[in-house]
């Protein structure tokens, strides 16, 4: 969290008190309230416009089949931040770990996708796990609701 003091001589009359190990001052000062209006509007127009890039392009992706049998399918990904039903879309395992796993079990690389998708798998997983918990009566989510690995 930063502080922020009317001046400098306010900031040292209260580091002693704040008992900071490094201590630092930045002189700035506040935008005005017509350049504030501004950045806001900025800020507004550049999501405007790349709510319109966005549209377009899944336009653009999701246009007629390809009649060439033998072009590359493309495969294109749900947005990885929050759901339809506003949940949150974070990752759900450890990069580290799998990443690790991955490379002692093949010694191949992970790309940042490879999470996504995994994870996704886990919330379908865990979905049906909930599922069966409710089915049988359970607040409490238990290792035998989940499928069988196959």
């Amino acid at each position: 969290m930063g502080f922020y003091f009317c001046s400098l001589p306010c900031w040292e009359a209260h580091v002693p008190m704040m008992r900071h190990r490094d201590a630092w001052a930045e002189v700035g000062e506040a935008p005005s309230r017509a350049e504030f209006e501004a950045q806001k509007a900025d800020v507004a127009a550049k999501a405007a416009s790349r709510a319109e890039f966005e549209t377009r392009k899944a336009e653009t992706e999701a246009g007629p089949p390809s009649s060439n049998a033998s072009s590359t399918r493309r495969r294109v990904m749900p947005d990885t931040m929050t759901s339809s039903v506003g949940l949150p879309k974070d990752i759900l395992v450890v990069a580290s770990k799998l990443k690790k796993y991955i490379r002692a079990q093949s010694g191949m690389n992970t790309s940042e996708d490879a999470l996504s998708v995994l994870s996704e798998h886990l919330r379908r997983l865990c979905n049906e796990a909930i599922r069966n918990a409710g089915a049988d009566g359970r607040k409490t989510v238990k290792g035998r609701d989940f499928p069988p690995a196959r």
